[in-house]
């Protein structure tokens, strides 16, 4: 698995070439019983980009900030994590 919950990732592949290298939050996994006809194991994300996904139920394309993705469709985006402290980092040398 490329993903874990908690991560951020950036979408590699995707139905829809505009959702190509938005980044979402990787929330929970998708239950394999709504991704085994398909062998990809899924991840529920969410993004603060408005992404175009594929509704099941209607059978018709939406925008969402919520989707379920394919993790070999993600790779996660390294750094420290949001509450981490960078000032050190960013001191001019002596």
């Amino acid at each position: 698995m490329n993903c874990k919950p908690g991560d951020l990732a950036i979408i590699v592949r995707s139905d829809f070439a505009e959702d190509i290298g938005s980044i979402g939050e990787v929330v929970a996994a998708v239950d394999p019983l709504d991704w085994m006809d398909q062998g990809l194991p899924e991840w529920r994300c969410t993004s603060t980009r408005i992404g175009r996904v594929y509704d099941t139920e209607t059978g018709q394309d939406k925008l969402s900030l919520d989707f379920d993705i394919p993790d070999a469709w993600l790779r996660p985006v390294s750094g420290l994590p949001i509450d981490e402290d960078v000032t050190e980092d960013l001191k001019e040398p002596a």
